[in-house]
């Protein structure tokens, strides 16, 4: 994820994953769909499996920790 480092990203707090998943999910609130499309966008360029999802669809509490979070292995 140097990409992400690069331009800025922070990354709140690890979690450790029972099993080893796939996959990049951006959770977004209610207003910035629109920029979680476009950070989407910018990463399935680079990485496979990136999908863009609301914060109400999240299973996990951390997915509306902030504006947009990114989720590694989600």
């Amino acid at each position: 994820m140097n990409y992400l480092k690069t331009n800025g990203y922070i990354k709140a707090e690890t979690g450790n994953a029972e099993k080893a998943e796939k996959g990049i999910v951006i959770y977004f609130s209610e207003t910035l769909s629109d920029e979680a499309n476009a950070l989407q966008l910018t990463l399935l360029k680079s990485y496979k499996g990136v999908e863009s999802k609301s914060a109400e669809e999240a299973k996990v509490p951390e997915a509306k920790s902030a504006p947009i979070v990114i989720m590694i292995g989600s």
